[in-house]
């Protein structure tokens, strides 16, 4: 019995039932079983490294309770918009809004201010040009009740200090609730007003067109009669609840 094939003949002869066994086919099922395993293992680990991957960002905003997420560079966070004299008077620092004014091309609307028929509206620029001043891109006039020609003046190329393209206190000393009138370019979200002792002042926001509105504050009565003005203190909030104009005198 020299080979392979004449030892399973004398095997079989012995015991026929027993059947030889092919030592390379098991070795064969043995490495396949082994490079399925290994496969397996890799596509796990990548699966794994996958969900974890997908579940970082998920679970970035889940901050606790009274931690909010940090605003990316140069965005503006939106804030409340205060609405009240205790929640204005926190606010003390001017957003600037240093953007061209709107130009307006054409008359606008009448608006009434609720005082002795005076009404207000937009108009083009009134063509009077300042040496070093930059040109006005609208103007806002008065009419009314005794106005022969409406009164017009050009709003500012940019907001005075205060944030106002346009503040002004009608019917002087001792008038009875007199209104401050006020203009400002959209958006406003805001306007709070009251008097030096804290106390609320109505203020009305209306539109003006072609992108600006008109604020009016109702000044109280003086106490008793007296002929002295009540002081005014006034805070405007855009829709991100930025102070974007003030006063107080």
């Amino acid at each position: 019995m020299t080979t392979t094939e004449e030892l399973r003949k004398a095997l079989r002869a012995v015991e026929p039932g027993w059947v030889a066994v092919d030592v390379h086919e098991v070795r064969e099922r043995a490495q396949r079983r082994r490079r399925n395993r290994r496969l397996a293992a890799g596509i796990g680990g990548c699966a794994a490294a996958l969900a974890v991957t997908l579940a970082v960002p998920l679970a970035g905003p889940h901050l606790p309770d009274g931690q909010a997420p940090a605003a990316l560079p140069g965005s503006a966070a939106r804030q409340p918009v205060p609405r009240t004299v205790a929640e204005a008077s926190q606010h003390t620092e001017l957003t600037r809004r240093s953007a061209a004014l709107p130009t307006v091309t054409r008359p606008g609307p009448k608006v009434a201010v609720g005082w002795h028929g005076l009404r207000l509206y937009l108009a083009p620029p009134v063509s009077v040009l300042t040496p070093g001043v930059p040109a006005a891109r609208a103007s806002i006039c008065e009419t009314g009740p005794g106005y022969t020609v409406p009164s017009c003046e050009n709003l500012g190329a940019l907001p005075d200090g205060n944030g106002w393209l346009h503040l002004a206190r009608k019917g002087g000393d001792g008038a009875s609730q007199a209104p401050v009138l006020g203009v400002l370019r959209n958006p406003v979200a805001s306007v709070v007003a009251a008097t030096d002792n804290d106390a609320t002042v109505p203020v009305t926001v209306r539109d003006l067109g072609q992108g600006y509105v008109l604020t009016v504050a109702m000044m109280p009565a003086s106490p008793g009669g007296g002929s002295s003005t009540p002081s005014v203190k006034i805070w405007a909030f855009d829709d991100r609840g930025r102070l974007i104009a003030r006063e107080n005198s």
